[in-house]
């Protein structure tokens, strides 16, 4: 029979401590005394509260593949703290490939153990599940009130900057803030590439050539705000930040321009934009690509040259007529609207609804923790028993409130960009012909995906959930769709221009 030890921290830094040693230590302490010999020892530093453990993955690997394996862990919580790695868990006991050894917590786990083990290791997984669920909670609740305070929250401090051991805060490396001002200088006065900024700063040891990609790294550094004083983050935002810059707004703003400018010289200029760039294909599976002829008139054709050459003019009659299939009366969308709008009355009255039921069962706990208490003290129940009853009602009282808290923080759904909605499928023509070169080729690739072009006759293939509506369904079918094709328009935003936008010269 095969035995095995897992034994895991939740970080790197942990793994430079003794924690892993002790657990294996512990472990191997109790397949000593079960006279039990360990075939293979798996470590690893990976939190625990997520699924993807490259450890837990391999050590799982081994179960799968020599069954009736022993594994000695020293708690549960080193084992797991999600659902999906305790479900799979228990699957392979209950499969009869492994027998799971709990050290500290002094229980063991099999196919044939009685319920109240089961239960002893449903009751502690569902506690661990809930301090990771917790522990990420406090952790963010951390992370905002620090970045509301004007500090980084998370990640390396830039380069130039370093952490104040006792307060946190982030100060100035007397070292190399001075260099990195220096550097900023420099490349303000547009004289030097980034190939010769990266020479000075490794010339003044500023970075070192044994850095990775030493070029991304002077790129990031000169566009990050950071070192004006700016912080941003993706999810909570941007605000100024309570550090000392190195370098000025206006230093700062020099630097981008100086950059831009050198980088668009570099850049090769396109001649002329063509509307159905990227938006097509031959039937033999090469791209269709625009030619301009005489200065004036626009052609596209195959690489493979596989038919005559098609007009631009031509193919934009074809493409205008593909798009009249998306029109939709006005009036289905007031539907849609009313609809849309019941959601989010129903959304608000089911969250009251589903808080006043979260908040009954919490106060049915508290009343059954009472009783517990009580029973304790009279002596009609056990320490033991008490113990993993108290337990098990604490675990399910945080549980409901911390649902009862992401439900009151729940956003009801927004439909506030429904209009844009209308506008580009109340009359998708008129749209499409208001727009620019670039905005028309940005909304024929938007509401098309690979159409085929052959011999000059276009078939246009819709992407969703725009094919839908080209294949005309009816207005019930629609209004279940609707909020897709709203999201879907949401997502090109800042790539797509505004659907007011005119043709310009």
């Amino acid at each position: 029979m095969n035995a095995i030890i897992y034994a895991r921290v939740s970080t790197k830094e942990q793994k430079k401590g003794y924690s892993l040693e002790a657990q294996v230590e512990s472990c191997q302490n109790a397949a000593d005394r079960d006279g039990v010999k360990i075939d293979k020892i798996f470590q690893e530093a990976e939190s625990a509260s997520k699924v993807g453990r490259s450890g837990f993955a391999e050590m799982a690997k081994y179960i799968d593949s020599n069954n009736g394996v022993i594994v000695y862990c020293e708690k549960v919580d080193r084992l797991h703290r999600n659902y999906s790695d305790m479900a799979l868990i228990s699957m392979m006991i209950q499969e009869g490939k492994c027998e799971i050894r709990f050290v500290r917590e002094a229980f063991r786990l099999h196919e044939d153990s009685p319920p109240g083990d089961w239960m002893n290791f449903g009751m502690n997984g569902v506690i661990a599940d809930n301090y990771a669920r917790n522990l990420s909670r406090e952790v963010k609740k951390g992370q905002r009130k620090r970045f509301e305070n004007g500090w980084k929250v998370c990640g390396r401090v830039p380069l130039g900057f370093e952490i104040e051991p006792k307060t946190r805060h982030i100060i100035h490396d007397e070292e190399k803030a001075p260099l990195v001002k220096k550097l900023f200088e420099f490349a303000a006065t547009g004289n030097f590439s980034l190939v010769e900024l990266q020479s000075l700063a490794l010339e003044w040891g500023l970075v070192h050539n044994t850095a990775k990609r030493l070029s991304s790294t002077i790129h990031r550094m000169l566009h990050n705000p950071f070192y004006y004083g700016w912080l941003k983050s993706e999810t909570l935002g941007e605000k100024m930040g309570a550090h000392e810059p190195i370098v000025s707004k206006k230093l700062w703003d020099e630097v981008q321009t100086k950059l831009a400018q050198r980088n668009k010289a570099s850049t090769k200029r396109r001649t002329h934009t063509f509307i159905f760039t990227g938006a097509m294909r031959c039937e033999c599976g090469e791209a269709i690509v625009g030619m301009l002829a005489k200065k004036r008139y626009v052609y596209y054709n195959c690489r493979n040259r596989c038919y005559k050459f098609t007009r631009e003019w031509d193919l934009e009659d074809q493409f205008e007529e593909a798009i009249a299939k998306l029109t939709v009366p006005r009036e289905l969308f007031e539907i849609a609207v009313n609809e849309l709008k019941g959601e989010r009355a129903n959304f608000s009255k089911t969250q009251k609804d589903t808080i006043a039921d979260v908040k009954r069962r919490i106060s049915k706990i508290e009343t059954k923790i009472a009783k517990l208490v009580d029973e304790k003290l009279e002596g009609r129940i056990d320490e033991k028993a008490y113990e993993v009853a108290f337990s098990r009602f604490e675990g399910e009282m945080e549980t409901l409130k911390i649902h009862e808290a992401d439900l009151k923080s729940e956003a009801p759904p927004d439909f506030s960009e429904a209009e844009n909605l209308f506008k580009l499928l109340e009359e998708p023509v008129a749209v499409y012909q208001a727009l620019n070169t670039g905005g028309k080729n940005e909304f024929v690739k938007m509401v098309c995906s690979n159409s085929i072009l052959k011999n000059g006759t276009l078939t246009p293939t819709y992407r969703k959930p725009f094919d839908r509506i080209a294949e005309g369904r009816d207005c019930q079918t629609m209004l279940g769709w609707l909020d897709k094709v709203r999201t879907y328009l949401i997502s090109f935003e800042g790539r797509f221009p505004d659907f007011g936008v005119r043709q310009t010269a």
